[in-house]
């Protein structure tokens, strides 16, 4: 790549020098009746394609290229240095240690991939516009050759009007000359064109590649996080409520009897579990009344003592006797 450098501009500094011939040529061409193109239209594909700098696109290349290989040394030492790390640290924090060394080589592995691709793209194209280029300015130097048909260019017209040179043969080859340098011109241009869009999309999306397997690090150093359970405690009693449930009808009588006074306590320190709304009874929610109260054991059987049933024994065994 250096020694064909070296070459270019100085076929670069000919081809410039010599397109002036090219424009004489046409300019005899002209004065003998000839259809020859325009001098800026001889001038614009050389102008055009002496803008495209191929050195600085070859000293990118050798710059990725020794990136390249510094990363490839760095990466080389990677494996060595994660064995000394498991041997000589053997715990939990080691452990995120060597983890953290493993991603560091998958995201160098990733990067060493990007800048070979990077390198290699680059450098193929610097190549091909390279050897593109020397042949156009070969070919602009050729096509601006001053003689004809063993003519100099300024004897040409003298040589024509004598018969010296016939006329035909003088515009067969300024039309040849014309017809190569165009369709060179042509062919150089687009190639380029080509050759710089095919690089563009052999590195589109590289910049912008997240690393692989970012949040996977190698299975026998990954720990399982503790998964943290957030519980929240209800200011109701579930528990108790349930056991309250488990109880007959022989409990929940006298609970209601109990809650009930309770009703007019003040609540505002105590924290009721919400419930669906029940409908309305026809039972007032209010405390029952004294008269109630008084009323209900009276319909009840009194309870029998013992001494009762044992009065009414002696009685009945007086009377057999």
């Amino acid at each position: 790549m250096e020694e064909v450098l070296e070459g270019l501009p100085a076929l670069r500094e000919q081809a410039i020098a010599s397109i002036d011939d090219l424009v004489s040529l046409m300019g005899v061409g002209r004065s003998l009746g000839i259809d020859v193109p325009a001098d800026d239209e001889l001038r614009e594909p050389l102008a055009r394609i002496g803008q495209f700098d191929v050195a600085a696109l070859a000293e990118d290349a050798h710059r990725l290229a020794a990136a390249h290989r510094a990363v490839a040394e760095q990466l080389h030492c990677l494996p060595e240095q994660q064995i000394r790390l498991d041997d000589g640290w053997s715990s939990a924090s080691g452990d995120a240690a060597t983890a953290l060394l493993v991603a560091h080589q998958r995201r160098a592995e990733s990067d060493l991939g990007v800048l070979r691709t990077l390198s290699e793209s680059t450098s193929s194209a610097a190549s091909g516009i390279d050897r593109l280029l020397r042949t156009w300015y070969v070919t602009v130097a050729r096509c601006s050759c001053p003689v004809i048909a063993g003519v100099p260019i300024a004897e040409l017209p003298a040589a024509v009007l004598t018969g010296a040179v016939p006329l035909s043969l003088v515009a067969a080859d300024i039309a040849s000359r014309v017809r190569l340098f165009l369709d060179t011109a042509d062919t150089t241009v687009r190639t380029v064109d080509e050759i710089l869009h095919t690089l563009n999309r052999a590195t589109e999306g590289l910049d912008v590649e997240t690393y692989p397997d970012r949040e996977r690090g190698r299975p026998d150093v990954n720990h399982l996080v503790p998964q943290q359970m957030s519980v929240e405690l209800s200011d109701s009693q579930p528990a108790e409520r349930a056991h309250d449930d488990s109880d007959g009808e022989r409990n929940r009588a006298p609970e209601r009897e109990v809650e009930a006074p309770d009703r007019a306590v003040d609540h505002e320190n105590v924290d009721v579990p919400l419930t669906l709304p029940q409908p309305e009874s026809s039972r007032s929610d209010s405390p029952p009344s004294p008269d109630q109260t008084d009323t209900a054991p009276a319909s009840q059987p009194p309870p029998t003592s013992p001494d009762d049933v044992d009065s009414g024994a002696d009685l009945a065994l007086a009377g057999d006797q």
